[in-house]
């Protein structure tokens, strides 16, 4: 594992919850501006692993990496960006207008008045929000939302995106759009996207790489490995195999 030359880097992480073991000796690296899909079915610690990345959430082992440095020694957390899974634990009745929220994705940088103002125009621009930025966030609906939040996480132009099961309240068509947007992301400003996502039938089409997790790493790598791994044919079977690689007409 080359962790200096890695975006992310994870080494023998375990986690556990009144001495049950939700995470086992995780480990895996993530190269400068891939898109790694990670999937795995209810309860595999999907979104535990991203908390642990993070340091929201306490690791009994292991180390994490972020840019080729330790967590602990990591000091540009703008470069970071982070979408949680829960929008409902944000309040929709918060007096602040789109581009207010936005604007709180620099909180962790210095940047001068006009540069400030530069960055967060932007992301409203990149996500096609900049028609809304003057409205009220109680007034957005949930695909609205979902966008503003990305555009606050990416509005400091971060290397490393982490997003926690954002499509799940999405409907099809504004889904199809938010991956379209990340997909756009990674290809044009080279930003390392990390997707946690449930559906692992779509994430093929969109993502470099695949980590399936279940508890502990199942699965890592590119989707031509993938499909010809005769261990993940007995695992999911040739035909939900050669569904989720996306490599077959």
């Amino acid at each position: 594992m080359d962790i200096q030359n890695s975006a992310i880097a994870v080494t023998g992480l375990t986690v556990s919850y009144n001495s049950r073991v939700a995470l086992e000796d995780i480990t895996f690296s993530v190269a400068n501006g891939a898109y790694l899909g990670l999937v795995g079915p209810n309860g595999s610690g999907k979104s535990t692993l991203i908390k642990a990345m993070l340091g929201l959430q306490q690791s009994v082992s292991g180390d994490v990496y972020f840019l080729g440095k330790k967590r602990a020694d990591f000091r540009e957390r703008h470069r970071i960006g982070y979408l949680p899974q829960k929008i409902s634990h944000f309040n929709p009745y918060f007096p602040a207008t789109v581009r207010e929220i936005v604007a709180l994705g620099l909180l962790s940088r210095k940047m001068e008045s006009g540069a400030e103002d530069a960055a967060v125009e932007n992301a409203l621009a990149l996500l096609d929000i900049d028609g809304i930025k003057d409205k009220l966030i109680g007034e957005l609906s949930g695909g609205q939302l979902q966008r503003v939040l990305l555009a606050r996480a990416i509005a400091g132009n971060p290397a490393v995106l982490l997003l926690d099961e954002p499509t799940t309240a999405l409907d099809p068509e504004t889904r199809e759009r938010f991956y379209a947007t990340l997909e756009a992301l990674n290809r044009d400003m080279k930003t390392t996207v990390v997707l946690v996502t449930h559906d692992i039938g779509t994430i093929g089409k969109y993502a470099s790489q695949m980590l399936y997790l279940d508890r502990k790493v199942v699965f890592h790598g590119g989707f031509n490995d993938f499909c010809a791994s005769g261990d993940m044919k007995k695992y999911f079977g040739e035909y939900s195999q050669h569904v989720i690689c996306h490599r077959h007409d």
